[in-house]
């Protein structure tokens, strides 16, 4: 509702086109947000972002596909260096502090989650590249609107009495995206882009592992922790 309201403010016309561009980024981030708790149930919080974030692979491959832009050599050597982290990452190992997870469930929500979200990358480059930054809010109206029609649909589904920690996890969960991506935004009038998004996605995956450390006591293996080290690289040499 805020950002139709800031559309009509705006003085911005409905355009179907870039409604609908918000709407399908929308049921890709509400559906990746399910499939993101299960993975982090099934692998740990810093294994799934780090793989949330090698989403990133997709909207290359789609500039390259679909708009014709040329791959340079970093970007390809990013891309082959991602392929090799994910199964560094996911490879189950005996030395860790979680549970052992359902491979066959953990491949599937993860699979899942890097598909959506990857996607809703593609989209979102697809509608930078339609030249219509002042319509912008529309975007987002439709984003939010399929999003939160999404995330409606499941609860009414999988109905359960909402507990005060539901509603207080939400807010702070919302409030923090809500800064990072007025940060990132404000970051990206300042500063080079192709600084921005890796210093934004690396430190993202960095804070998170550390967290998940100290305060979940997630323990990974050697090789997971090469493979994390690895998305990092692959995430700034896409990037630049």
């Amino acid at each position: 509702m805020v950002f139709v309201i800031w559309s009509a403010a705006a003085g911005i016309g409905f355009r179907a086109e870039s409604f609908l561009y918000g709407c399908a980024v929308g049921l890709c981030y509400g559906t990746s947000f399910f499939l993101l708790l299960s993975g982090m149930r099934s692998v740990g919080v810093a294994k799934t972002t780090t793989v949330v974030n090698l989403a990133y692979v997709i909207p290359v491959v789609a500039s390259i596909v679909i708009w014709g832009e040329k791959l340079t050599i970093l970007p390809g050597v990013g891309i082959i260096l991602s392929l090799i982290a994910i199964p560094l990452i996911l490879l189950p190992s005996k030395n860790t502090g979680t549970e052992k997870p359902n491979i066959a469930r953990a491949m599937l929500s993860l699979g899942g989650l890097y598909v959506a979200q990857g996607t809703a990358y593609a989209i979102m480059k697809g509608f930078e590249r339609l030249g219509r930054s002042e319509e912008k809010p529309l975007m987002l109206a439709g984003l939010f609107g399929a999003a939160a029609v999404c995330t409606f649909f499941v609860y009414l589904v999988k109905f359960r009495k909402p507990q005060f920690k539901d509603v207080y996890h939400g807010i702070i969960t919302g409030g923090c995206n809500a800064f990072s991506n007025a940060s990132l935004l404000g970051a990206v009038m300042i500063m080079a882009a192709s600084v921005v998004f890796p210093t934004f996605t690396v430190g993202t995956i960095v804070l998170v592992t550390i967290t998940s450390l100290f305060v979940w006591q997630e323990r990974y293996s050697v090789r997971a922790w090469i493979g994390i080290l690895l998305a990092c690289v692959s995430i700034v040499m896409m990037n630049v």
